[in-house]
């Protein structure tokens, strides 16, 4: 229970930030377009309303995926294996530096992105200050995907975890490295799993959510595959692909 709990403490966290980063200004925009008093407080009820209802609906799935997770340890996977901390090391030297290279190829695209926000910058206000503000915008969003690529994709370990070399797989979810992670449930949903042998070799789970905008936000989630489970793995592959209706 104590892992249920941590899991709806980071979910609502995470969703209070929101909303407050999202919500905090409205009344304030409101007024300078001349709303009214009654106007705005009507709109920070149905604001509150919404975020209550939010926040439970989170709730609700995080003691969701906490009893998923609890089945899936209690004989609900579909595959249990152990690595050896030898395994895990190299595993995790391979995905360090994988996600190098990843953010390395990102910081050529970001560079790429500023003398095409320097254009459409001119373009639209014909100065050298518009220029500069278009090649900082772009430029900056690009050099953002740089840094949480490099801070936060692959693999990561939960450094208190007692059981980070024990693998749960299933319909149910992923436990691999000390942390849980759903593959279905509201705004959530498995795109694709692959299998890539190597020494150890690994399984990539794709998990997407719908962003603010409607957009997809993947998410991959590698997960090593100890010695001698190469067959076990692609069988995996396999049935996953089945279970979630997943094209190869």
């Amino acid at each position: 229970m104590p892992e249920l709990r941590a899991l709806i403490r980071e979910i609502l966290a995470e969703e209070l930030a929101a909303i407050r980063s999202g919500a905090g200004g409205a009344p304030v925009a409101m007024a300078a377009v001349g709303m009214g008093t009654g106007g705005i407080v009507l709109f920070e009820v149905i604001a509150l309303a919404t975020a209550v209802l939010i926040i439970w609906i989170l709730a609700v799935m995080a003691r969701g995926f906490g009893r998923d997770r609890e089945q899936l340890l209690a004989g609900g996977a579909w595959a249990h294996w152990r690595i050896s901390s030898a395994e895990r090391t190299a595993f995790l030297q391979q995905d360090r530096e994988r996600t190098t290279r990843t953010a390395k190829r990102f910081f050529w695209y970001a560079l790429a992105l500023v003398p095409i926000g320097a254009g459409i910058g001119w373009l639209i206000t014909r100065d050298a200050t518009g220029a500069l503000l278009g090649a900082a915008l772009l430029g900056g969003v690009g050099m953002l995907v740089v840094v949480t690529t490099w801070l936060w994709d692959g693999a990561r370990p939960k450094h208190d975890a007692d059981d980070l070399d024990e693998i749960y797989l299933g319909d149910l979810g992923i436990q691999a490295l000390g942390r849980y992670t759903p593959v279905s449930g509201i705004n959530l949903g498995l795109k694709s799993v692959s299998f890539t042998k190597g020494d150890p070799g690994y399984l990539t789970f794709t998990v997407v959510s719908r962003g603010q905008y409607g957009g997809e936000q993947p998410r991959d989630i590698p997960v090593p595959v100890p010695a001698g489970h190469d067959d076990e793995a692609a069988a995996l592959v396999a049935r996953f692909r089945e279970r979630f209706g997943l094209s190869a």
